[in-house]
């Protein structure tokens, strides 16, 4: 994250190396729609600063809330995401004078994480830690998907406007993403007060870190106006 973070702070030193200064600074911001490749959509809002014809920062917040149905190993949970990330990052737009193609760098700051439950009253056995307990006496498994909040994104997108020097533009990027290191957090509401359930769904859940995804794809499009 440190080297994610300097890349960033270097960036922002590229505007003292004389990149065409001689287009005017400014601000712009747009606002549109987004999608979790396999997860859900949400909107977006931007803002950013030129700070020369190459050069932007860019700062963005995203707003996702979907219901969904997650298997992990034999469990089917239910799966309820309300998450509000923000993404800071610097674009380059190597061919165009503030349009055309950019490639985009930064970090993301992640919101609350997943939240998991299952009713595990219908399973007749489940294998838990070398243990077999009945749904009944499981009862309701709740949980939450833990990622870490601030991690690495890279993008590739395309912006055009409409006026060379202000006014509406529209933008479309597709990014990723990435070191999430997921992990699960499961317990039981164990109303038959078994002393090792709690502690072998941990292990279980424990055991499935491993086949989380650890970074996801993110698309979207605005509309947005250059001031």
């Amino acid at each position: 994250m440190k080297k994610v973070i300097s890349a960033v702070f270097a960036a922002m030193m590229l505007p003292s190396l004389g990149i065409a200064d001689d287009v005017v600074k400014g601000f712009e911001i747009s606002g549109g729609g987004g999608d979790i490749k396999d997860i859900g959509t949400g909107y977006v809002i931007d803002v950013g600063y030129y700070a020369n014809q190459k050069i932007r920062f860019r700062l963005g917040y995203a707003s996702i809330d979907f219901d969904n149905h997650k298997g992990i190993g034999p469990v089917s949970f239910f799966e309820k995401f309300d998450q509000n990330n923000v993404r800071l990052t610097v674009d380059w737009f190597p061919w165009s004078r503030r349009n055309g193609f950019f490639v985009s760098a930064g970090a993301a700051h992640l919101g609350d994480p997943a939240q998991l439950s299952f009713e595990a009253d219908a399973i007749p056995v489940l294998p838990l830690n070398n243990s077999f307990y009945t749904g009944t006496q499981i009862g309701t498994i709740s949980g939450t998907v833990e990622t870490n909040s601030v991690v690495p994104y890279v993008g590739l997108g395309y912006r055009y406007q409409f006026r060379r020097d202000k006014g509406w533009f529209v933008q479309a990027e597709a990014g990723r993403i990435f070191g999430l290191s997921p992990s699960l957090k499961l317990s039981s509401d164990n109303t038959s007060d078994l002393a090792n359930l709690n502690a072998d769904l941990q292990a279980f859940g424990n055991s499935q870190n491993d086949s989380l995804d650890d970074s996801y794809t993110v698309y979207g499009v605005t509309l947005g106006y250059l001031f």
